[in-house]
């Protein structure tokens, strides 16, 4: 297919691209990646890479599609009851898509805390109520702040997306100025080049990441889009060498750089440069051939891959644990290449559970009741 063809929309999710879940797919790999080393210690060398940048990934996207999906609906509001009608809609549409798997496997990982936990990799049973309750109250990234993480330590980044969610659908309607590209990009640049001016825990608050991928839905919608389209990727090579390049810069290139203002910022630009290209839907980030479709099977499972790693990988850890006896790290390398590949498998036969029976049902559920809602009280 050239690349100036438009690809099709990717079918479980009307309307983005083919790259977009890619993208998705690329971050949760790389999320999985960054939290193997914290059930499997022996895998430490792993953290050299910064492997956790798959969080901004997430982010700069999440802010992207949101924007994409919901912004022209509210620009088509009648009037400031209709934008709150349209808020509520919003909301509903959100809990329906997020909670029914994450409260799920969230509880899965409290049960087994409390009754599936002889290896204790699981984490202190009460310490993962308290952490559940935090996720219930949607502030695991708040209480991540100020205490220990066990085997719920994720949410803290679904605690920040419920937030972002909530929050920006007030700020469309009482305070829209400050979501003018031209008012909250230099927030934009202040907050990754000089993180530690929001505090030490900035990293459990990385709503810029949000903001930036609003920010590219801005540049797409305006004069400018044509400009920055990276036409130049239309040769397989330049796209190679440019997905390659990026994710060098996320990954590994930005070791070391952690103390030198900066650094968080080329992580911003790399991730943003990917998603901008990935807009135009113009086959700019390679979808094809069996890697492309894994990766675009990954995306569109994201979500559910997300909330379900973690119970995949410790309920792995326990189980070898159980059957072959290892305590602590005792001779864990006669079975690393075991665990590693069951807990692979593991995720994937999770996360298509979660995903057929959890993510898809309830995500149709609350569109079909978000829209029931807006006639009923359009009609009222």
């Amino acid at each position: 297919m050239s690349p100036a063809t438009p690809l099709p929309a990717a079918a479980a999710h009307p309307g983005l691209s083919l790259e977009i879940q890619v993208l998705r797919g690329l971050a949760v790999c790389m999320t999985f990646i960054a939290h193997f080393p914290g059930v499997y210690p022996q895998f430490a060398a792993i953290q050299d890479g910064h492997f956790w940048t798959g969080v901004d990934l997430f982010l700069t996207i999440s802010g992207y599609v949101i924007a994409k999906s919901f912004f022209p609906q509210m620009a088509g509001a009648k009037d400031r009851a209709d934008q709150l009608l349209l808020a509520l809609a919003f909301w509903m549409r959100r809990a329906y898509r997020l909670l029914p798997a994450s409260l799920f496997w969230a509880f899965l990982l409290l049960c087994a805390a409390w009754g599936f936990n002889r290896s204790a990799a699981f984490g202190v049973p009460a310490g993962v109520l308290h952490e559940f309750m935090a996720v219930l109250l949607y502030a695991k990234n708040i209480a991540a702040a100020y205490g220990p993480s066990y085997s719920l330590g994720l949410y803290w980044s679904l605690s920040l997306e419920e937030q972002f969610y909530f929050v920006l659908p007030l700020a469309m309607i009482y305070l829209p100025g400050l979501l003018k590209p031209v008012v909250f990009l230099p927030l934009i640049i202040l907050f990754t080049l000089f993180p530690d001016a929001l505090g030490k825990h900035h990293h459990l608050f990385r709503f810029e990441s949000f903001l930036f991928g609003i920010w590219i839905y801005h540049l797409r919608q305006s004069r400018y889009a044509r400009m920055f389209e990276p036409t130049f990727l239309a040769s397989a090579a330049a796209r190679w060498a440019f997905c390659a390049f990026l994710l060098f810069v996320i990954v590994v290139g930005i070791n070391g750089l952690n103390g030198f203002p900066g650094g968080r910022f080329y992580i911003m630009v790399a991730t943003g440069a990917l998603v901008l290209a990935a807009s135009y839907n113009q086959g700019y980030i390679p979808s094809a051939g069996l890697g492309g479709r894994a990766m675009v099977w990954l995306g569109d499972r994201s979500y559910s891959v997300y909330v379900c790693h973690m119970p995949a990988l410790l309920l792995v850890y326990e189980a070898v644990f159980r059957v072959f006896g290892i305590y602590g790290n005792q001779a864990f390398w006669e079975h690393a290449a075991l665990a590693v590949a069951l807990s692979w498998v593991v995720t994937l036969l999770l996360s298509h559970f979660s995903y057929r029976v959890l993510e898809q049902p309830w995500q149709r559920r609350g569109r079909a009741k978000a829209q029931q809602y807006l006639e009923a009280q359009r009609l009222a």
